[in-house]
């Protein structure tokens, strides 16, 4: 893999240089794959709860989660919610310092997760979606179905054995 810059000259005249990452290119100059910047979204949670606390010391941040499904909601659908005070005061401060707060409201769910999902999210193995999505389905099964699914893979271990 090679790194792969191409010249952009602009009807003005102006010229650039655009790193486009690493080429997956094959014989006839195929597609370029932009490089995707990944987030540790706990260290960026940590960053709006710090933020949180330096900015508005009456807010309690153990509700933090349920203001801030509030406050995503408010977001999308400010027709139906008023949000007066401490509420007011949070979103403006996560919309001035560019955070989205339905996005901060899905990571301070992904809190909850079991630490093995989180270990998976921190390397990113997981997207958000499908740690969100797993670990839904773990929370509604039942103890037989997670019985028989450990028997099975017992079972497929040693048949692979």
């Amino acid at each position: 893999n090679r790194k792969v810059y191409k010249l952009r000259i602009f009807e003005t005249g102006y010229v650039i240089l655009v790193n486009f990452g690493f080429s997956d290119e094959d014989e006839k100059g195929g597609s370029l794959k932009m490089p995707r910047v990944q987030k540790n979204i706990f260290r960026e949670l940590d960053k709006v709860k710090n933020l949180v606390e330096d900015k508005i010391p009456s807010f309690d941040i153990r509700n933090l989660c349920v203001t801030l499904g509030r406050l995503g909601t408010y977001h999308y659908n400010k027709k139906k919610i008023l949000l007066l005070g401490v509420e007011r005061e949070l979103y403006n401060l996560l919309i001035k310092n560019s955070y989205n707060p339905y996005t901060v409201y899905r990571w301070a769910l992904l809190e909850r997760v079991p630490e093995e999902i989180k270990f998976q999210l921190k390397n990113h193995y997981l997207s958000q979606k499908k740690a969100t999505k797993l670990f839904l389905e773990r929370r509604h099964e039942t103890e037989t179905s997670l019985q028989q699914d450990i028997r099975e893979l017992g079972l497929k271990m040693i048949r692979e054995m």
